[in-house]
């Protein structure tokens, strides 16, 4: 919690507080990516990946996936094909904000700043070094399945990430996304 001196509520004069990762929206380094499949092909996947550049700003990671079928989810330390994928820009969660993610992406060739990667082909996280493995069994008549993943994960400088969704499902199934993240720099 974040204790904000001097300020109470007006109709019950509590002091406010809020939630850190909550005010880190209101600070304008507060980031997310979503990735929508309608229509995932059996033992297909939905993938983001990025690098956090070396400073001393850390990035604070969740994620949360949704799947109609068997799916797996799949974060850590990886490896992908830096030629390829689609570039995309994290949304800022504070809406009039102009700050920029330090996570960079690289689609092109190049690493490129306030970047995530979409769909990069050859995705691979890392085996020993997986920080996140959950697997939703889900029979044909469940209609669909939840895992909200919100262990947050302090990912530290100069390391390459994946976040990836795979269908597990004989057939092709909608799959959903969402890697969310703030940016926060230690005194320690």
């Amino acid at each position: 919690m974040t204790y904000l001196p001097g300020l109470a509520d007006a109709t019950t004069a509590a002091s406010v507080s809020l939630e850190y990762d909550h005010h880190e929206v209101h600070a304008g380094a507060a980031f997310s990516v979503e990735h929508d499949g309608a229509s995932i092909a059996a033992g297909a996947s939905l993938v983001f990946a990025f690098r956090v550049p070396s400073g001393t700003k850390h990035v604070h990671l969740t994620a949360a996936w949704r799947s109609e079928a068997a799916a797996t989810f799949e974060f850590g330390p990886g490896t992908w094909d830096t030629s390829s994928g689609s570039a995309v820009t994290p949304t800022n969660h504070r809406t009039d904000s102009a700050t920029a993610s330090i996570v960079l992406g690289d689609s092109t060739g190049s690493w490129v700043a306030d970047t995530v990667v979409k769909d990069p082909t050859t995705p691979v996280v890392t085996a020993g070094t997986r920080q996140i493995r959950e697997v939703a069994h889900v029979s044909r008549q469940a209609g669909g399945a939840e895992s909200r993943g919100e262990r947050e994960r302090l990912l530290t400088g100069e390391d390459e990430y994946l976040a990836v969704l795979t269908n597990d499902d004989v057939a092709a199934k909608g799959l959903w996304l969402r890697v969310s993240w703030y940016e926060h720099t230690d005194l320690t």
